[in-house]
């Protein structure tokens, strides 16, 4: 009787031969079974991508490509990143950048591959630039590895890195620069034409340069010290897209960041315009953007460098200069003044319609703002007005004041508001030392600025339009912005860094809220809590600051390093994990108010541990302001703590692996099991089950089976 050649099944009076996976009958013996190609069957190895089909026996197998490898779930084949080796090109004269199942290695400049090579070759030979005769002009060249030299002939003097010119033959006395430009002389004596302080270069051209300081209302980040990083280019990006449009109406050419600071982001950034624009065109800049100061970007606008108080030439532009002895009382009295008033935190800045002045007989340059008695001829000069010309060519007195406090400033302070009073007066005219009198009309106009101490007044973009205020006692709102800032250190000279920042469980974490800085205003926290939500309400609480003070629940872990002391409030606390809760997270909030001291006593609380606090006085429930999220961070999102799955285990990490995969000896790494590990495995399993079942039936006979009995043997 034939055998079958894999399955047998017995049938009455006979039996059947079938095939196992991989395999059909052949047709030719029936007994027989003939190995299946998978590999002819379409495309099996299609989902692995770079991937080929190889036939076995009953199966088949999918084998990568040259240049690519398996990834780790064992379901695609990637890339091999090649560049990763640094030997695979030589980085000292060449760069390595993947391609597609490859690499190639580019040399780098001054160097060339001999011809040929293929584009893995590593050999990149240094090019001797010498061997080009305009390598270098009025020169001796050398060459150096990757590079060459020129070294001025002598009498010479260097004009480029590869170009001399004759000595002194271009002293300044010789050269004549355009508009804009002034000669200047190096070290040989060579005069060259270079941009004057007020110009800046911008393609081949010097054109006229305005420099401005413009403090925003985001957070600064440690990156924004350096300009070229993508988020300080993100941010300059964002920044041009809007201040260009303020500035608008004017022939703007480039706007060019210099520098960023903190507090809470000063942008110092140059406006150049076209050499055809107007003889002021920084006045007409800088009335668009005061005018534009209370948008929700800026909170304050200060320009460097322009004169004040000045003589300004009115003819044209306004009615001849009014006698004031030919006004009469009454109508200096209902005189109404077209004027424009703007509150910060940081800045007020006042404007008056110029014709209006000179129309009840004053000029600009005789106005001044200071305390009532302060000696009217020896103000700052900040306080004193900036003639500028608006864009519908009137001319605007304006004073920028940009230390609120100063010029005389009256505080005055309720529960709510802080209110500071402004008086704009006219400096007597000067008379000769012999008079023992004078005649002159005094003009006084108070102007208040309110300030909410603890809500943000969200102004509307103010368009450059005037609008008519009476002479007396005009008042506008305003707001103290704060700045909130999350740092590694009590003394927040570095933040958390992360989107969101991550901390460590049980280390530090500070939080800063600070106004602008000011010798008289005064940040007050009464309230500090950390919630796993951003509902400031949220019944799952940690307190940090209670009444004023560290909070008396977690003593040992929380500090207060500044509060009712100054312009801004710090504190910290050892971070931790909350019960319960999958998403950890820590948001912080505070109740903060403002507080000046010349307008009240801004004296904190006593604070003594595990005694109940003094009350706070001239404190108010102050505006609620949250910083976060912070997100904890486990073992487990260490990057290399495990090769699959990461699970936590009393705070420690356990690994596994994906189905295919065993854990290697180091506890973290995954390797994939092989056929032969897979048929060993399951012999053990096999080898064991037969062991198990013999160990048990022997140990049954033995508890069920009488022993014999042993016969005795008498020796004598």
């Amino acid at each position: 009787m034939d055998s079958c050649a894999q399955n047998c099944t017995n049938t009455a009076g006979s039996f059947n031969c079938s095939c196992r996976d991989g395999y059909i009958v052949n047709p030719m013996s029936p007994n027989d079974c003939l190995n299946v190609n998978e590999c002819m069957n379409g495309s099996p190895c299609a989902s692995f991508g770079a991937a080929s089909c190889r036939d076995n026996n009953g199966s088949f197998s999918c084998v990568c490509n040259s240049g690519y490898q398996m990834n780790a779930e064992g379901n695609a084949c990637v890339d091999i990143p090649e560049c990763n080796n640094t030997n695979t090109c030589n980085t000292t004269t060449s760069q390595c950048s993947e391609t597609p199942g490859s690499y190639q290695c580019t040399c780098k400049n001054g160097y060339e591959k001999p011809s040929n090579s293929s584009p893995q070759s590593n050999t990149c030979m240094n090019i001797n630039e010498c061997n080009n005769t305009q390598a270098c002009r009025n020169a001796n060249c050398t060459d150096l590895p990757g590079t060459f030299r020129c070294d001025c002939w002598y009498s010479y003097i260097r004009q480029t890195a590869q170009s001399c010119i004759p000595r002194n033959i271009t002293r300044c006395v010789n050269v004549t620069c355009e508009v804009g430009q002034e000669c200047q002389e190096d070290e040989f004596g060579h005069g060259t034409c270079q941009c004057q302080t007020t110009h800046h270069r911008h393609n081949d051209t010097c054109l006229p340069r305005y420099r401005f300081v413009q403090r925003t209302i985001e957070t600064f980040q440690a990156a924004f010290n350096n300009l070229t990083s993508p988020q300080s280019l993100e941010f300059i990006g964002r920044f041009k897209m809007v201040m260009l449009p303020l500035a608008g109406a004017t022939d703007i050419v480039a706007l060019i960041v210099t520098n960023l600071q903190p507090g809470s982001v000063i942008v110092s950034f140059d406006i150049l315009v076209g050499p055809g624009s107007a003889a002021t065109p920084q006045q007409e800049i800088l009335t668009t953007i005061i005018q534009s100061i209370n948008s929700n970007n800026f909170n304050t606008s200060l320009f460097i460098g322009l004169p004040r108080g000045g003589e300004v030439n009115i003819t044209g532009v306004c009615p001849p200069l009014v006698d004031r002895s030919t006004i009469d009382q009454t109508t200096l009295q209902n005189n109404k003044l077209n004027a424009n008033m703007t509150c910060q935190s940081s800045l007020v800045g006042i404007s008056i319609d110029v014709c209006n002045l000179t129309n009840i007989g004053i000029l600009p340059t005789e106005l001044v703002v200071a305390a009532h008695g302060a000696n009217l001829s020896a103000v700052a000069t900040q306080c004193k007005p900036t003639i500028l010309r608006t864009v519908d060519g009137k001319l605007s007195a304006t004073f920028i004041i940009s230390n609120i406090f100063d010029c005389g400033a009256i505080a005055a302070m309720d529960a709510q508001t802080l209110t500071l009073s402004y008086n704009i007066q006219t400096v007597p005219p000067t008379v000769s030392s012999s008079s023992q009198i004078q005649r002159y009309y005094d003009t006084s106009v108070i102007f208040n600025c309110s300030f909410a101490r603890s809500e943000i007044v969200n102004s509307p973009l103010l368009m450059p339009q005037l609008q008519r205020i009476q002479l007396a006692q005009p008042a506008v709102s305003g707001r103290f912005d704060i700045s909130l800032m999350l740092c590694q250190d009590e003394n927040c000279a570095t933040s958390l860094q992360g989107n969101p920042p991550t901390v460590h469980v049980s280390e530090y974490v500070y939080f800063k809220a600070a106004l602008p800085a000011s010798d008289l205003t005064v940040l007050q926290a009464r309230e500090c809590w950390a919630t796993p939500t951003s509902n400031s309400t949220n019944p799952t609480r940690y307190p940090i600051i209670e009444s004023g003070c560290p909070s008396n629940a977690d003593p040992s872990s929380i500090s207060v390093v500044k509060n009712f002391n100054g312009s801004f409030v710090t504190a910290g606390f050892k971070s931790f994990a909350w019960v319960g809760i999958n998403d950890q997270k820590i948001f912080i909030h505070c109740q903060l108010d403002v507080c000046v001291n010349s307008a009240a006593n801004c004296s904190g609380p006593v604070c003594s541990p595990g005694k109940k606090k003094r009350d706070v006085q001239n404190y108010h429930e102050g505006k609620l302001y949250s910083f976060g999220p912070l997100k904890l961070v486990t073992p487990c999102d260490e990057p290399g703590t495990c090769d699959h799955q990461c699970t936590l285990h009393n705070g420690e990490p356990i690994c596994s692996c994906y189905a295919g995969f065993t854990l290697d000896s180091d506890g973290k790494s995954c390797v994939k099991i092989t056929p032969e590990e897979k048929q060993t495995s399951w012999i053990s399993v096999i080898i064991v089950i037969v062991v198990f079942v013999t160990a048990l039936y022997l140990g049954l006979n033995s508890m069920f089976t009488k022993p014999k009995k042993s016969s005795k043997v008498l020796t004598t």
